[in-house]
């Protein structure tokens, strides 16, 4: 039996965090204060059946389980008023054509929605024994939309938004890939 050597990425940070609107409208949303990103596996679980006589297994029937997708939370240190219209599924408007935020509408109660699918693309740092940046990896969830979020606000500290996301991809594609980069993209 031949051993194969693995390859080791110390990875640490949340270095960026991109929204890819490109199965709607284009749009990338680049946000540089996410400083928290949980990834869960969404699956579909196998079943186990067994077919006993008292204490003696016969024998078992069973599924393995699936992927569907991902759950994603994701903390921000601030406020990113286009982002969270995305994720939340309201409107977010500014002044002026790339001018400053002016204001932010949820969406109605009881009305049925119809959020913006996007791309997350999450990057991480690998870092070397020195503590420096030798290269990135990207994270990809396809086909991802919001959830309502939630802010948390305290007397004397910083507020932002958590983000909830679901990643479902369709029949046949991968619902999360892993990139290496050696620097990230301008």
């Amino acid at each position: 039996m031949a051993t194969e050597k693995v390859h080791e990425i110390p990875i640490a940070n949340v270095a960026r965090v991109e929204i890819v609107t490109e199965e709607t409208t284009a749009r990338t949303f680049r946000v540089t204060t996410a400083n928290e990103a949980k990834i869960e596996a969404f699956i579909s679980e196998g079943e186990e059946k067994e077919l006993r006589k008292a204490n003696r297994l016969l024998a078992q029937l069973k599924t393995e389980d699936l992927i569907k997708g991902y759950d994603v939370t994701l903390k921000d240190l601030t406020m990113n008023p286009e982002v969270y219209a995305i994720i939340d599924g309201g409107v977010s408007t500014a002044a002026a054509e790339g001018g400053a935020f002016q204001n932010y509408t949820g969406p109605k109660v009881g009305e049925v929605l119809n959020r913006t699918p996007f791309t997350l693309n999450i990057y991480t740092e690998e870092k070397d024994g020195d503590g420096e940046t030798k290269g990135y990896l990207k994270m990809s969830c396809q086909h991802c939309k919001g959830t309502p979020a939630s802010i948390e606000i305290k007397d004397g500290d910083f507020c932002a938004p958590e983000y909830k996301l679901k990643s479902r991809p369709k029949i046949g594609e991968a619902p999360l890939s892993i990139d290496y980069l050696t620097e990230l993209p301008a």
